[in-house]
């Protein structure tokens, strides 16, 4: 995660509905996780696309600005979540949750 204002929002979201969230830019290490939050406009889907096909029982979700659109097809192709920032944000709870 490279905005460290958006970092911050998951952070305080993942707080609010209680659940335990690792960046893969931590320390920390989590060994098969239930999901993963991916910001499409870092990283790109080609690099993602090995890790979905590895690992069919996380869901990955990713999140991109609404215009990258050549982005949210490739990524929906290869079974990534796909949510422009500003849905992504207004759902994060649930996402978090879910």
């Amino acid at each position: 995660m490279r905005d460290l204002l958006f970092k911050s929002k998951i952070e305080a979201a993942a707080q609010v509905v209680r659940q335990k969230i690792v960046f893969a830019d931590d320390s920390s290490y989590v060994e098969n996780p239930e999901k993963i939050i991916v910001d499409l406009d870092a990283f790109p889907v080609d690099e993602i696309q090995e890790f979905v096909f590895r690992h069919p029982q996380t869901k990955i979700i990713g999140f991109v600005s609404h215009k990258n659109e050549s982005v949210i097809s490739r990524a929906r192709k290869v079974g990534i979540t796909v949510f422009s920032r500003s849905l992504f944000v207004q759902k994060l709870p649930t996402i978090l949750r879910e």
